[in-house]
């Protein structure tokens, strides 16, 4: 399992801010074409709360698991992958 800051969708259009929640959830596995990265280091910018808030560039599906900026290691790579190995830093 891994922490996740999630979003939930939002029962009215001023709830934007209490849709996040630190949620765990399951860690995937990657997929073709994939890397499944271990995050160590990450930042919220304008873009995190402004997506929620105007419901933009958010996936269809709620729970949501949005943010861009990361860093870390590759932690396992998916079929056809060749460009990065397990233990890369990204």
């Amino acid at each position: 399992m891994q922490r996740a800051l999630v979003i939930q969708p939002a029962t009215t259009p001023d709830q934007w801010a209490a849709r996040y929640h630190l949620d765990e959830i399951p860690i995937p596995s990657p997929g073709k074409n994939e890397i499944l990265v271990k995050i160590i280091a990450v930042g919220l910018n304008p873009a995190d709360w402004k997506m929620p808030k105007y419901d933009v560039l958010i996936p269809k599906e709620y729970p949501a698991i949005i943010g861009q900026d990361v860093a870390g290691d590759v932690e396992n790579v998916g079929e056809d992958v060749e460009s990065f190995q397990k233990g890369d830093r990204v």
